[in-house]
């Protein structure tokens, strides 16, 4: 959704869970088009990286209020859907230690 907010405290999302949209749907400016695919299975990566901590943490970097603004995705890299994204393939990825996991941790808060 393109508004979330969850309060003053730590851990939390950061943003509200992404919904898999089939083709030719539409929405309203309650949400915010992040991606379009031509193959599911890519469509369905995506789903899943933007659920990591890694992406939403990225995110919380330029989110300071409820608001979500295309903008606010711009620290996150664009990387290929071809493969599934988790949190542990990021970190090795990006080179990100135990000790700025354990950070990344008390800012963003599983998504299921």
């Amino acid at each position: 959704s393109k508004g979330y907010g969850a309060g003053n405290s730590y851990p939390h999302q950061i943003i509200g869970a992404p919904i898999l949209a089939e083709k030719n749907t539409v929405c309203t400016m309650t949400y915010l088009s992040l991606n379009c695919f031509t193959k599911k299975e890519h469509a369905i990566n995506f789903e899943k990286y933007v659920k990591t901590k890694f992406f939403r943490f990225l995110v919380s970097l330029k989110k300071n209020t409820q608001d979500t603004t295309r903008e606010k995705f711009s620290f996150v890299p664009d990387l290929s859907m071809d493969e599934e994204w988790t949190d542990e393939k990021l970190y090795k990825r990006y080179g990100i230690d135990k000790d700025e996991q354990a950070f990344i941790d008390t800012i963003v808060k599983p998504m299921n």
